[in-house]
């Protein structure tokens, strides 16, 4: 109470100071205050003006670098689109494709595996498994990879991913740089012809992998880097399931 006392009680000498001056001087106050209250307006006008003119050159920036990011996807996309369809229409291609499908499915008999063959091959794919793609698989994520799960049923799945995985003396992420298993089979034949041409234009593109899929069944007849989907089904195989099998199916 004593200081809204005390504040009222300046009024009343401000008022009395205020009838002390000349009235030029009262004039000149009021012409001041005249004077400086429009330009504190304009320049509070002038502040705002300017924030909203870098608010909206910020955004014309942050929405040309949207519409320029997106036009630079899009032809990435479109890119990669147009080496993928110029890839599966070449001729090469399309005869490895054909190729491939047929030697495939050859390769047990051209080997001429005996069931007690399967069941070494399945024996040495099943280790490759448990001890290098599982072993390293818990290094890196620090859990099983339940490879159960994922070992191929078929004779045929078991006899390529025994010669061009387990058996391929390449390490582990390494299987591409082995060119063929130089096994007498005509995929082998098949696979020392195409296969440097296929991992040179995926070293030059830098795809994850190049596949060759055959039709009736979705097996992998060949990949570039040979990794466990390799040789599998994608319609009923392990990776059945995922987005390359959906890929497939499309």
């Amino acid at each position: 109470m004593k200081n809204i006392e005390s504040s009222a009680k300046s009024f009343p000498r401000s008022s009395e100071k205020m009838k002390g001056l000349g009235f030029g001087a009262k004039l000149t106050i009021i012409l001041l205050a005249a004077s400086i209250i429009p330009f504190a307006i304009a320049l509070l006008t002038t502040v705002n003006v300017s924030k909203n003119a870098l608010e909206e050159q910020a955004l014309t920036k942050l929405t040309s670098l949207r519409v320029s990011k997106t036009q630079e996807i899009e032809s990435y996309l479109q890119q990669i689109r147009d080496q993928v369809l110029t890839l599966s229409e070449s001729e090469m291609t399309i005869d490895a494709a054909t190729g491939f499908q047929d030697a495939f499915f050859r390769m047990p008999d051209e080997l001429m595996v005996t069931p007690l063959d399967v069941q070494r091959f399945r024996k040495e794919v099943s280790t490759y498994y448990e001890q290098e793609f599982d072993a390293k698989y818990q290094r890196e994520n620090g859990e099983t990879s339940k490879v159960e799960s994922l070992i191929p049923k078929t004779d045929v799945e078991i006899v390529a991913q025994h010669q061009y995985i387990a058996a391929n003396p390449q390490p582990l992420g390494s299987k591409e740089g082995m060119d063929s298993a130089n096994d007498g089979t005509s995929y082998a034949v098949l696979h020392a012809k195409y296969h440097d041409r296929f991992r040179s234009y995926l070293n030059k593109f830098g795809y994850y992998d190049i596949f060759l899929v055959e039709p009736e069944n979705g097996h992998i007849v060949y990949s570039v880097f040979k990794e466990l989907d390799y040789a599998t089904s994608l319609t009923t195989g392990p990776y059945k399931d995922t987005n390359f099998a959906d890929v497939f199916k499309q």
